[in-house]
């Protein structure tokens, strides 16, 4: 009976460990989520207006939206990337009428297109809201997120399609990784 009593407490114990191994930090989700369906996605339009609260993905994967590293996403400089689907506040995003993309994590910090780094591959990363063009989105007839300040768009790196691949700024082109849809 003791032999039992120990072998079920090593059993949860071993299983908490496990999962906190394979969980990163600030992103799992507390129930379970229905995994995303890509026909419940509505493709970013020119016309796209005020969005509040929605997930956003690109064409080139399925369950991969764009995240606000939950331990950074209070910060200037702070991280975004494409992370797994899981429902959480870090994957919510405002598209404001002032042109501003916004987690709703903390809605006082936009998405910036780094002033400093506008050519391919230039960084882009949340900043308090400041009002400048380098915050400032609009939707092509393609599905793209062009910035006003560099002309680029929101791209997520074809290379790095994975949890913490890299989202930045490149020369528009319409392809399936700069092609958003929200949901």
């Amino acid at each position: 009976m003791r032999t039992t009593r120990v072998l079920r407490r090593a059993a949860t114990v071993l299983a908490a460990i496990t999962a906190a191994v394979l969980l990163s930090p600030g992103q799992a989700s507390a129930a379970p989520v229905a995994p995303l369906s890509a026909t419940a996605f509505t493709p970013l339009t020119a016309s796209t207006n005020a969005l509040a609260g929605v997930y956003l993905r690109t064409g080139l994967s399925t369950t991969l939206v764009l995240d606000a590293k939950p331990s950074t996403v209070h910060n200037n400089g702070g991280t975004i990337y494409q992370w797994t689907y899981n429902g959480g506040v870090q994957q919510r995003w405002y598209v404001l009428t002032d042109d501003t993309i916004r987690p709703e994590a903390d809605t006082g910090m936009c998405l910036d297109a780094n002033p400093n780094t506008n050519q391919n591959g230039g960084t882009v990363y949340l900043w308090a809201c400041n009002g400048g063009s380098q915050q400032k989105w609009t939707f092509t007839g393609t599905g793209g997120i062009k910035n006003t300040h560099s002309g680029r768009c929101l791209d997520m790196n074809p290379n790095t399609a994975y949890n913490g691949g890299t989202i930045y700024q490149w020369s528009c082109n319409g392809s399936p990784q700069q092609t958003w849809y929200y949901k």
